[in-house]
């Protein structure tokens, strides 16, 4: 049952236009901007796949100033903070502007899971 759940939780991210990185990886760097870059933040994985290299080589953005933006930025500054690997979902037809490289925006950010 848990995984039926689990499953739904990942479907609306599954639709045309979005990708995910193959793996968890932890953040290389942040990227802010003060009245030039409009609230945006660009987030740089260490050592993407290829996959997620090709469809996002500039790594990913989200609009910090926005409600949703504030708790995605809230997550990756803790994952980066704590050195946790996440696993990033983005649109990849959402690019943002700013830059001459492709960033795409930020869907969901997933931390990954603590073992013992």
């Amino acid at each position: 049952m848990r995984k039926f759940i689990a499953l739904l939780c990942f479907l609306p991210f599954l639709s045309y236009g979005t990708i995910a990185t193959d793996n968890f990886y932890k953040i290389k760097n942040f990227r802010v901007w003060n009245d030039f870059g409009a609230n945006v933040l660009i987030i740089s994985l260490l050592n993407q796949d290829e996959n997620a290299n090709s469809h996002c080589p500039g790594g990913y953005w989200v609009d910090k100033a926005s409600t949703t933006g504030a708790h995605l930025l809230q997550v990756a500054l803790s994952a980066y903070n704590n050195q946790t690997p996440i696993r990033m979902f983005a649109y990849e037809d959402q690019d943002w502007p700013g830059l001459s490289t492709k960033e795409c925006k930020i869907a969901m950010i997933e931390l990954k899971a603590i073992t013992e």
